[in-house]
């Protein structure tokens, strides 16, 4: 960034457009100022969030705390993507929040095959037969207000 902006301010003094020189070593990035550790909920804070709400937002905050995964990838969730079988969950695409169109994920790192530990197995199978509706794409974590759009 300091060589192009170098560059850049030399080309101006020679147009005419910088009435004296700039001297590169007096060129310098602004420092970091402390950097401030992440804040994320507790094993026991995010198991009180779960168990204080309802479905679907119980099973919603359960995968994502064991997962790790972004609001957009699980929004982006189709229940094809939930393998029960061999216990996994395929994140192959992630919802825009602003379009609510869906996109494929940030990088290609993030499209994963993620486990499916026991218990979230049960509790999305559960959510399925007793709280998903049926929607045209398919998703587990679908909202009418995104039909709008």
């Amino acid at each position: 960034m300091l060589q192009t902006l170098s560059s850049l301010l030399k080309t101006a003094k020679a147009w005419g457009y910088v009435p004296t020189v700039f001297d590169r070593s007096a060129l310098s990035l602004p420092r970091e100022g402390e950097k401030r550790e992440e804040r994320f909920f507790t094993a026991p804070q995010a198991r009180s969030i779960i168990h204080a709400s309802e479905e679907p937002y119980s099973t919603l905050w359960a995968v994502f705390s064991l997962t790790g995964c972004r609001p957009g990838e699980i929004f982006a969730l189709k229940r094809s993507d939930l393998d029960f079988e061999k216990r996994v969950i395929r994140i192959r695409r992630t919802l825009d929040a602003a379009t609510r169109q869906m996109h494929a994920p940030k990088s290609r790192s993030s499209s994963a095959d993620l486990p499916m530990p026991e218990m979230l197995e049960k509790r999305l199978r559960t959510f399925l037969a007793d709280h998903w509706r049926q929607n045209e794409a398919d998703l587990p974590f679908f909202s009418t207000k995104w039909e709008s759009r």
